[in-house]
């Protein structure tokens, strides 16, 4: 799970201590599926990349839905946030999705619920 969103989120592998820290957290219960995709997709790195809202909802697709998107779903959740809706607000649609908690539960962590940010943006 771990090395999934390294590699989804930062477009690379993890470093062995980060790999470490992150899977010690899901195993002990300390941290859910929601809550790592969240420091991910949120993270100094990631947030430093400069995504696009395009990209960044192609991401989401790959880290929540574990495939490409569909184009009617992108399209929606790309309106959605050229309405002003924040990334936080798409995190938690996405987060919350009965396709995490597949992919979370062949993982065997919890996947927790996303209820992160504001609604829209500032």
């Amino acid at each position: 799970f771990i090395e999934r969103m390294y590699v989804t989120c930062l477009s690379r592998q993890s470093d062995p201590n980060g790999k470490t820290y992150w899977v010690n957290l899901l195993l002990d219960g300390s941290v859910n599926g929601v809550q790592a995709a969240y420091f991910f997709l949120f993270s100094p790195e990631y947030v430093n990349s400069n995504k696009s809202d395009e990209e960044f909802v192609k991401d989401l697709y790959r880290v929540f839905m574990g495939r490409e998107y569909d184009q009617g779903g992108y399209e929606f959740w790309l309106s959605i946030l050229k309405q002003g809706f924040s990334r936080q607000y798409v995190f938690n649609g996405f987060s919350n999705s009965a396709e995490f908690g597949n992919i979370c539960r062949q993982y065997g962590i919890s996947q927790g619920i996303g209820n992160y940010g504001p609604t829209m943006t500032p």
